[in-house]
Protein backbone atom coordinates (compact mmCIF):
# COMPACT_ATOMS: atom_id res chain seq x y z
CA UNK A 1 0.00 0.00 0.00
CA UNK A 2 1.63 3.45 -1.03
CA UNK A 3 0.99 6.58 1.19
CA UNK A 4 0.90 10.06 0.28
CA UNK A 5 1.98 12.80 2.57
CA UNK A 6 1.86 16.44 1.68
CA UNK A 7 3.02 17.88 4.70
CA UNK A 8 6.54 18.10 4.86
CA UNK A 9 6.52 18.56 1.01
CA UNK A 10 4.38 21.41 1.67
CA UNK A 11 6.63 22.82 3.98
CA UNK A 12 9.86 22.75 1.64
CA UNK A 13 7.83 24.55 -0.93
CA UNK A 14 6.97 27.12 1.76
CA UNK A 15 10.16 27.93 2.78
CA UNK A 16 11.89 27.57 -0.95
CA UNK A 17 8.83 30.52 -1.51
CA UNK A 18 9.56 32.47 1.49
CA UNK A 19 13.63 32.26 0.21
CA UNK A 20 12.73 33.61 -2.71
CA UNK A 21 10.40 36.75 -1.45
CA UNK A 22 13.54 37.55 0.63
CA UNK A 23 15.98 37.38 -2.48
CA UNK A 24 13.82 39.54 -4.52
CA UNK A 25 13.37 41.95 -1.90
CA UNK A 26 17.35 42.21 -1.78
CA UNK A 27 17.63 42.36 -5.57
CA UNK A 28 14.76 45.02 -5.77
CA UNK A 29 16.76 46.89 -2.59
CA UNK A 30 19.84 46.75 -5.00
CA UNK A 31 18.04 47.98 -8.05
CA UNK A 32 17.00 50.65 -6.07
CA UNK A 33 19.76 52.38 -4.18
CA UNK A 34 22.69 50.99 -6.58
CA UNK A 35 24.36 49.76 -3.34
CA UNK A 36 24.98 45.89 -2.67
CA UNK A 37 23.43 46.46 1.22
CA UNK A 38 21.68 48.64 3.54
CA UNK A 39 24.07 48.20 6.40
CA UNK A 40 27.27 46.92 7.56
CA UNK A 41 26.13 43.56 8.37
CA UNK A 42 25.73 42.55 4.79
CA UNK A 43 29.16 43.44 3.53
CA UNK A 44 30.70 40.54 6.05
CA UNK A 45 34.25 40.42 6.01
CA UNK A 46 34.90 43.93 4.04
CA UNK A 47 33.34 45.48 7.42
CA UNK A 48 36.62 46.63 8.74
CA UNK A 49 38.22 47.94 4.96
CA UNK A 50 34.96 49.74 4.13
CA UNK A 51 35.07 52.05 7.60
CA UNK A 52 38.89 52.41 7.35
CA UNK A 53 38.24 53.82 3.39
CA UNK A 54 36.11 55.77 4.36
CA UNK A 55 37.38 57.61 7.67
CA UNK A 56 40.43 57.94 4.55
CA UNK A 57 37.89 59.61 2.20
CA UNK A 58 36.59 61.84 4.76
CA UNK A 59 39.78 63.28 6.31
CA UNK A 60 41.05 64.06 2.41
CA UNK A 61 37.52 65.68 1.94
CA UNK A 62 38.15 67.91 4.54
CA UNK A 63 41.88 68.79 3.16
CA UNK A 64 40.60 69.12 -0.08
CA UNK A 65 38.29 71.74 0.98
CA UNK A 66 40.81 73.50 3.26
CA UNK A 67 42.98 73.49 0.38
CA UNK A 68 40.39 74.89 -2.00
CA UNK A 69 39.96 78.03 0.31
CA UNK A 70 43.46 77.84 0.89
CA UNK A 71 43.92 78.56 -2.96
CA UNK A 72 41.96 81.39 -3.55
CA UNK A 73 43.55 83.39 -0.94
CA UNK A 74 46.32 82.97 -2.45
CA UNK A 75 44.68 84.13 -5.69
CA UNK A 76 44.11 86.85 -4.35
CA UNK A 77 46.99 87.93 -2.90
CA UNK A 78 48.62 87.34 -5.76
CA UNK A 79 46.37 90.07 -7.45
CA UNK A 80 46.50 92.49 -4.55
CA UNK A 81 50.18 92.15 -4.49
CA UNK A 82 50.12 92.62 -8.36
CA UNK A 83 48.44 96.16 -7.89
CA UNK A 84 50.96 97.03 -5.24
CA UNK A 85 53.56 96.08 -7.82
CA UNK A 86 51.56 98.49 -10.62
CA UNK A 87 51.75 100.89 -8.01
CA UNK A 88 55.35 101.27 -7.55
CA UNK A 89 56.11 101.15 -11.21
CA UNK A 90 53.89 103.85 -11.87
CA UNK A 91 55.35 106.18 -9.18
CA UNK A 92 58.91 104.99 -10.14
CA UNK A 93 57.83 106.11 -14.25
CA UNK A 94 56.85 109.23 -13.05
CA UNK A 95 59.44 109.94 -11.05
CA UNK A 96 62.16 109.04 -13.81
CA UNK A 97 60.31 111.17 -16.63
CA UNK A 98 60.14 113.91 -14.07
CA UNK A 99 64.10 113.38 -13.98
CA UNK A 100 64.48 113.39 -17.63
CA UNK A 101 62.77 116.66 -18.66
CA UNK A 102 63.68 118.39 -15.83
CA UNK A 103 60.11 119.19 -14.35
CA UNK A 104 56.68 117.49 -13.68
CA UNK A 105 52.99 118.45 -13.47
CA UNK A 106 50.40 117.39 -11.10
CA UNK A 107 52.67 115.14 -9.27
CA UNK A 108 50.10 115.78 -5.94
CA UNK A 109 47.55 114.41 -7.55
CA UNK A 110 49.24 111.25 -9.15
CA UNK A 111 50.79 110.17 -5.47
CA UNK A 112 47.57 110.73 -3.85
CA UNK A 113 46.02 108.15 -6.78
CA UNK A 114 48.81 105.62 -5.71
CA UNK A 115 48.48 106.04 -2.01
CA UNK A 116 44.63 105.17 -2.76
CA UNK A 117 45.30 102.02 -5.29
CA UNK A 118 48.12 100.76 -2.00
CA UNK A 119 45.35 101.40 0.55
CA UNK A 120 42.71 99.40 -1.37
CA UNK A 121 45.28 96.61 -2.36
CA UNK A 122 46.59 96.10 1.39
CA UNK A 123 42.34 96.29 2.66
CA UNK A 124 41.44 93.48 0.53
CA UNK A 125 39.04 91.34 2.29
CA UNK A 126 37.99 87.40 1.40
CA UNK A 127 34.62 87.31 3.04
CA UNK A 128 34.83 89.55 5.30
CA UNK A 129 38.26 88.87 6.83
CA UNK A 130 41.12 91.41 5.81
CA UNK A 131 43.78 88.51 4.40
CA UNK A 132 47.12 91.06 5.04
CA UNK A 133 45.91 91.37 8.40
CA UNK A 134 47.89 88.33 9.95
CA UNK A 135 45.36 86.92 12.59
CA UNK A 136 43.86 90.26 12.96
CA UNK A 137 41.14 89.43 10.40
CA UNK A 138 38.55 91.79 11.70
CA UNK A 139 41.03 94.78 11.23
CA UNK A 140 41.60 96.67 8.37
CA UNK A 141 45.30 95.92 7.33
CA UNK A 142 46.38 99.76 6.50
CA UNK A 143 44.37 102.36 9.08
CA UNK A 144 44.39 105.40 6.75
CA UNK A 145 41.96 106.49 4.01
CA UNK A 146 44.35 109.30 1.99
CA UNK A 147 47.16 111.23 1.92
CA UNK A 148 46.50 113.45 4.30
CA UNK A 149 46.15 110.80 6.94
CA UNK A 150 49.60 109.05 6.02
CA UNK A 151 51.15 112.88 6.60
CA UNK A 152 49.65 113.09 10.16
CA UNK A 153 51.72 109.66 11.18
CA UNK A 154 55.01 109.45 12.93
CA UNK A 155 56.03 107.19 10.48
CA UNK A 156 54.55 105.24 8.04
CA UNK A 157 54.93 101.85 9.66
CA UNK A 158 52.27 103.31 11.74
CA UNK A 159 49.94 103.19 9.09
CA UNK A 160 49.49 99.35 9.35
CA UNK A 161 47.92 97.87 12.10
CA UNK A 162 48.46 93.85 10.92
CA UNK A 163 49.84 91.32 14.07
CA UNK A 164 53.12 89.83 13.25
CA UNK A 165 50.89 86.21 13.00
CA UNK A 166 50.84 84.68 9.81
CA UNK A 167 47.97 82.33 8.81
CA UNK A 168 48.53 79.31 8.76
CA UNK A 169 46.77 75.60 7.58
CA UNK A 170 46.77 72.02 7.76
CA UNK A 171 46.97 70.38 4.04
CA UNK A 172 47.98 66.87 5.09
CA UNK A 173 48.35 64.50 7.92
CA UNK A 174 51.74 65.94 9.85
CA UNK A 175 51.60 68.96 6.48
CA UNK A 176 51.21 72.13 7.64
CA UNK A 177 51.48 75.38 5.88
CA UNK A 178 52.11 78.83 6.76
CA UNK A 179 50.38 80.93 3.75
CA UNK A 180 49.38 84.72 5.22
CA UNK A 181 51.40 87.74 4.18
CA UNK A 182 51.61 90.48 6.05
CA UNK A 183 50.94 93.83 4.91
CA UNK A 184 54.03 95.23 6.31
CA UNK A 185 56.17 92.76 5.13
CA UNK A 186 54.98 93.44 1.49
CA UNK A 187 54.58 97.29 1.33
CA UNK A 188 56.12 98.66 4.38
CA UNK A 189 59.24 99.88 2.14
CA UNK A 190 56.45 101.48 -0.34
CA UNK A 191 54.90 103.27 2.12
CA UNK A 192 58.17 104.67 4.06
CA UNK A 193 58.49 105.80 0.02
CA UNK A 194 54.78 107.17 0.08
CA UNK A 195 55.57 109.09 3.32
CA UNK A 196 58.69 110.49 2.66
CA UNK A 197 57.60 111.95 -0.99
CA UNK A 198 54.28 113.36 0.37
CA UNK A 199 56.26 115.26 3.47
CA UNK A 200 58.67 116.91 0.85
CA UNK A 201 56.01 117.55 -0.99
CA UNK A 202 53.92 119.29 1.40
CA UNK A 203 57.71 120.89 3.42
CA UNK A 204 59.22 124.18 2.41
CA UNK A 205 61.28 122.34 -1.20
CA UNK A 206 57.91 121.74 -2.28
CA UNK A 207 55.58 121.18 -4.07
CA UNK A 208 57.01 119.11 -6.34
CA UNK A 209 54.96 121.00 -9.50
CA UNK A 210 56.84 122.54 -12.33
CA UNK A 211 60.45 122.40 -13.35
CA UNK A 212 62.83 120.88 -10.89
CA UNK A 213 65.33 122.27 -8.38
CA UNK A 214 68.58 121.07 -7.42
CA UNK A 215 66.80 120.00 -3.90
CA UNK A 216 63.91 118.06 -5.41
CA UNK A 217 66.43 116.50 -8.14
CA UNK A 218 68.68 115.03 -5.33
CA UNK A 219 65.73 114.09 -3.24
CA UNK A 220 63.78 112.27 -6.51
CA UNK A 221 67.38 110.41 -7.22
CA UNK A 222 67.90 109.14 -3.59
CA UNK A 223 63.62 108.26 -3.61
CA UNK A 224 64.78 106.35 -7.38
CA UNK A 225 66.37 104.24 -5.27
CA UNK A 226 64.15 103.21 -2.58
CA UNK A 227 61.15 102.63 -4.58
CA UNK A 228 63.72 100.10 -6.67
CA UNK A 229 64.15 98.64 -3.00
CA UNK A 230 60.31 98.79 -2.39
CA UNK A 231 59.67 96.99 -5.48
CA UNK A 232 62.01 94.20 -5.16
CA UNK A 233 59.97 93.66 -1.30
CA UNK A 234 56.78 93.38 -3.19
CA UNK A 235 58.37 91.18 -6.27
CA UNK A 236 59.95 88.53 -3.37
CA UNK A 237 56.45 88.17 -1.70
CA UNK A 238 54.59 87.72 -5.03
CA UNK A 239 57.29 84.90 -6.08
CA UNK A 240 57.04 83.30 -2.96
CA UNK A 241 53.40 83.23 -2.86
CA UNK A 242 53.55 81.53 -6.12
CA UNK A 243 56.06 78.65 -5.01
CA UNK A 244 53.52 78.16 -2.03
CA UNK A 245 50.28 78.11 -4.52
CA UNK A 246 52.59 75.34 -6.41
CA UNK A 247 53.40 73.25 -3.53
CA UNK A 248 49.55 73.62 -2.35
CA UNK A 249 48.51 72.00 -6.11
CA UNK A 250 51.11 69.34 -6.09
CA UNK A 251 49.47 68.49 -2.45
CA UNK A 252 45.89 68.69 -3.70
CA UNK A 253 46.67 66.73 -6.88
CA UNK A 254 48.09 63.58 -4.33
CA UNK A 255 44.23 63.94 -2.46
CA UNK A 256 42.78 63.67 -5.63
CA UNK A 257 44.68 60.80 -6.46
CA UNK A 258 44.50 59.15 -3.81
CA UNK A 259 40.92 60.19 -3.14
CA UNK A 260 39.92 58.30 -6.48
CA UNK A 261 41.55 55.68 -5.15
CA UNK A 262 39.83 55.44 -2.60
CA UNK A 263 36.42 55.98 -4.12
CA UNK A 264 37.06 53.13 -6.14
CA UNK A 265 37.77 50.84 -3.59
CA UNK A 266 34.29 52.27 -1.60
CA UNK A 267 32.50 51.55 -5.09
CA UNK A 268 33.98 48.11 -5.35
CA UNK A 269 32.68 47.00 -2.08
CA UNK A 270 29.30 49.10 -2.01
CA UNK A 271 28.43 49.23 -5.15
CA UNK A 272 26.16 46.51 -7.41
CA UNK A 273 26.83 45.78 -10.75
CA UNK A 274 23.59 47.26 -12.13
CA UNK A 275 23.14 44.87 -15.15
CA UNK A 276 23.87 41.99 -12.67
CA UNK A 277 21.32 43.06 -10.07
CA UNK A 278 18.25 44.04 -13.02
CA UNK A 279 19.46 40.52 -14.44
CA UNK A 280 18.87 38.59 -11.21
CA UNK A 281 16.22 40.88 -9.69
CA UNK A 282 14.36 39.61 -12.81
CA UNK A 283 15.04 35.82 -12.40
CA UNK A 284 14.29 35.71 -9.23
CA UNK A 285 10.73 37.50 -9.69
CA UNK A 286 10.70 34.51 -12.28
CA UNK A 287 11.17 31.83 -9.42
CA UNK A 288 8.62 33.68 -7.42
CA UNK A 289 6.02 33.56 -9.92
CA UNK A 290 6.54 29.61 -10.45
CA UNK A 291 6.31 29.01 -6.76
CA UNK A 292 3.57 30.92 -6.42
CA UNK A 293 1.81 28.86 -9.28
CA UNK A 294 3.20 25.40 -7.49
CA UNK A 295 1.64 26.31 -4.37
CA UNK A 296 -2.05 27.35 -5.86
CA UNK A 297 -1.68 23.95 -7.85
CA UNK A 298 -0.59 22.23 -4.75
CA UNK A 299 -3.07 23.76 -2.91
CA UNK A 300 -5.88 22.42 -5.01
CA UNK A 301 -5.17 18.55 -4.91
CA UNK A 302 -7.29 16.41 -2.28
CA UNK A 303 -7.25 12.23 -2.30
CA UNK A 304 -10.95 12.86 -3.24
CA UNK A 305 -9.50 13.11 -6.99
CA UNK A 306 -7.43 9.87 -6.70
CA UNK A 307 -10.68 7.88 -4.96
Amino acid sequence: MTRVSTFGHNQSLISELLRNQSQMYTDQQQVNTGKKSNDYKGMAGQTTTLLGAKTLQTRINQYTSAGSQIGNVMDIYDNSIGVLDTVTSDLKGTLDQALANDEVYGFGESLSQSINSAITALNTQVNGKYIFSGTKTDVPTVGIQSLSDLQSLPTAADAFQNNQQKSTAQIDDGVGMQYGILGNDVAGPLMDVMKALADFNAGPNGPIDGKLTNTQRTFIQTQLNNIETARQTIVSSQVENGVRQNRLADVMNQHKTTGNVVTGLISDIEDVDMATAVTNLSNDQTALQASYQIMAKISQLSLLNFL
